[in-house]
């Protein structure tokens, strides 16, 4: 099973990134993208530590999936879901977050409805070692997983080389422990906390995304996740999708949630149908960023009763 982490870093709960001002904000071009994989001549390499993580990472898949996780059917027959499901299963990822409990464990705690509202552009860094057909197959795969929230949401999602605000990095170990000036340079006023919560990846996590928003409204302006590339091709693919759904604001995991990503058991690794309904509610424009669990409620239960769960979205 994976470990994944999901830090929401909104003004209520890190408060220096209150008035922050990234220097890469929207309408600003990032010029550092690798968008397009290199030159066929660039020759990749793979040092030690790098090459114990992928066998480290291939074995977990593989115990993972023989174990019946990691699911790859969108609309299972077995996990059937009502409307009721939907309502109680968006207030629990959209509305609350799971925080550590200082005195060891989580607790959930209720939480502003968070989104974008200016178009969301994936902009995709690989390492100068990631092989370049898995670049080509990250790229296709984060495509269209874009055109499937974009259908899902109804709003902007794109894969763009310019003016990214979703930043995703995929980079191996080595690469990842060295990224310090290329993160600097598409983030140069990111604090140096944050930067070390992204870099500093232990061991058992496997991916990791950060979403803000300076001004505490519950609006979304940057995102970034990291994705090790050492992953075997279904890992890495399920982490996309997690850490990007995520990012578009359904932070949380709920243990009720099913069939869904939106789980810390990790039963399906890909958006399921039932997730694309989540979006769906979190982008209706009778909702509004900010919002709490009780003025949502009623809007949300108002949305889903013109919603069809047996229907494709």
């Amino acid at each position: 099973m994976l470990n994944r982490e999901t830090i929401c870093a909104l003004t209520t709960a890190l408060t220096f990134i209150a008035g922050c001002t990234p220097a890469t904000r929207p309408g600003t071009e990032v010029q550092q993208n690798r968008f397009s994989p290199p030159p066929a001549a660039t020759v990749t390499r793979t040092t030690p530590q790098s090459l114990a993580m992928k066998e480290h990472l291939a074995r977990s898949e593989q115990a993972s999936v023989a174990s019946g996780h990691m699911r790859t059917d969108t609309a299972p027959r077995d996990a059937r879901f009502t409307r009721t499901d939907l309502i109680d299963n968006f207030m629990a990822v959209a509305l609350f977050d799971e925080t550590n409990n200082p005195n060891g464990g989580a607790r959930r705690a209720e939480a502003p409805l968070r989104r974008w509202e200016q178009p969301v552009r994936f902009g995709i860094y690989f390492g100068e070692d990631v092989p370049l057909d898995q670049q080509r197959e990250d790229l296709t795969n984060i495509r269209g997983f874009a055109s499937q929230v974009a259908r899902a949401t109804r709003h902007p999602v794109t894969v763009s080389n310019t003016n990214a605000n979703f930043h995703v990095l995929v980079l191996n170990e080595h690469e990842r422990r060295t990224w310090h000036n290329q993160l600097r340079r598409i983030l140069p006023d990111l604090p140096v906390q944050l930067v070390r919560a992204i870099l500093h990846l232990p061991r058992h996590k496997q991916c990791q995304m950060l979403a803000w928003d300076p001004t505490g409204s519950g609006t979304f302006t940057q995102a970034i996740a990291l994705v090790r590339a050492e992953h075997p091709n279904l890992t890495r693919l399920s982490c996309f999708h997690e850490e990007l759904a995520q990012g578009m604001g359904l932070p949380n995991d709920s243990p009720d949630a099913r069939p869904s990503i939106f789980n810390d058991d990790e039963e399906f690794g890909l958006l399921t149908r039932h997730d694309e309904y989540l979006l769906r509610i979190l982008y209706d424009p009778r909702l509004r960023p900010g919002m709490r669990a009780r003025q949502a409620r009623p809007i949300v239960e108002n949305i889903v009763s013109g919603l069809n769960p047996d229907r494709r979205i």
